[in-house]
C-alpha cells in the first residue's frame, strides 16, 4: 500500500492555472505524486479551491476543476466530522502568532488524525508545522 500524500489548495491551484508561478513544477510534482503516493485531500481544501478558482477565473473554471476532482477514483477526500472541527479550533487558537487560515488548521487536524506526514503544497505553513513537503 502506498503512503498517503495530502494535496493542499496551493498545489491544486498551481496545477490548474497555467499562469501560476508554480504551474510547471506543480505538474512535475503531481506526476511523481500520482505514481508514488495515494493522493488525498480535505473537504475544506476543495471548498477553498472551488471558491478561489471562481473568484479568479469564473464559475466555469471552478466547475471544471470540481468535476475532475469529484469524478476521480484516485483521490481520497476526508470530510469534516466528529471532533475534527474542535481540534482545528484548538490549533487555530494555539498558534495565534501564525497567520494560519482556518482551512490550514482543518488540514492540520486531518493530517494528524489520519497520520499523514507528506503534503503537496506551496504553503509555508505546512513546513512550519513539521510536515514533509519536499519531493
Amino acid at each position: 500500500m502506498k503512503d498517503k500524500i495530502f494535496i493542499d489548495t496551493s498545489a491544486f491551484f498551481a496545477i490548474m492555472v497555467e499562469s501560476d508561478k508554480n504551474h510547471k513544477i506543480a505538474l512535475e510534482i503531481f506526476n511523481k505524486v500520482s505514481l508514488n503516493y495515494s493522493p488525498c485531500t480535505g473537504e475544506p481544501v476543495l471548498s477553498e479551491t472551488f471558491t478561489l478558482l471562481k473568484r479568479k477565473f469564473g464559475i466555469y473554471a471552478a466547475v471544471e476543476f470540481g468535476n475532475i476532482i469529484l469524478l476521480s477514483t484516485h483521490l481520497n477526500i476526508f470530510y469534516i466530522e466528529g471532533d475534527l472541527f474542535s481540534r482545528s479550533w484548538e490549533i487555530f487558537t494555539k498558534y495565534k502568532d501564525q497567520d494560519f487560515s482556518f482551512v490550514d488548521c482543518l488540514s492540520f487536524a486531518i493530517l494528524k488524525k489520519e497520520n499523514i506526514s507528506k503534503v503537496f503544497s506551496f504553503d509555508k505553513h505546512f513546513n512550519y508545522m513539521g510536515y514533509n513537503v519536499s519531493f
